[in-house]
């Protein structure tokens, strides 16, 4: 009885079902992923006007904007801070995470790190890190003209509040 071998390995009766089984759940596993990933690679377009909700009542109005390849987010209104404050800096997508990763600027003088993800098309989370801390905002966007606003645009989460 003479078994064929691969790479110096004798085969088991019996074993080729279930490494073909093996072998096909794999490559469905990396094709099914491939496609997702694909989806990851486009950045969301988070250019435009939002409305900044605030625990203390009514909010601040931001603007994203891009310069050159990186993202900026200016306070255009002064409900939260002196209006041109760059509260948002140096953002850039990050096509593995599916997010744009920056620097998020406090009034008060603090930086910290950011991480800033679609929601929704009206909606954005903003994620602010400093060492074991963070806090996560969502930022609403101002409709256009002619432009209907979801039912998801009409419930902000959490405010701007007071970071650690």
């Amino acid at each position: 009885m003479n078994r064929s071998t691969a790479f110096g390995i004798r085969a088991i009766p019996g074993a080729r079902l279930p490494i073909l089984a093996f072998t096909l759940v794999v490559i469905g596993a990396c094709a099914s992923s491939s496609g997702a990933y694909a989806q990851q690679t486009t950045p969301c377009d988070i250019r435009g006007v939002y409305d900044v909700p605030s625990e203390q009542g009514p909010g601040a109005t931001a603007e994203i904007t891009s310069e050159g390849e990186v993202w900026v987010g200016t306070i255009i209104g002064p409900e939260m801070g002196p209006v041109g404050h760059r509260i948002l800096t140096d953002l850039r997508y990050d096509a593995d995470e599916a997010r744009y990763e920056g620097t998020l600027n406090t009034p008060d003088g603090r930086s910290l790190s950011a991480e800033v993800e679609c929601v929704s098309d009206e909606e954005i989370q903003i994620t602010g890190k400093r060492m074991m801390m963070s806090r996560s905002f969502r930022w609403r966007r101002q409709a256009t003209e002619g432009a209907v606003p979801s039912p998801a645009a009409a419930t902000s989460q959490v405010g701007i509040g007071r970071l650690p």
